[in-house]
């Protein structure tokens, strides 16, 4: 990840769903990161 936003870019079309598994101290933690479709303006 740059920080950067992509002029090149897939469309998500209805919803995406990843999990982004992180270890911690404590164990194993994940979490959902959905991908929803955005506003038009800035595709």
């Amino acid at each position: 990840m740059t920080g950067e936003f992509e002029k090149r870019y897939d469309a998500t079309i209805g919803v995406e769903v990843r999990p982004l598994p992180f270890h911690t101290n404590l164990g194993k933690v994940i979490f959902n990161v959905w991908d929803t479709a955005g506003q038009e303006k800035f595709g």
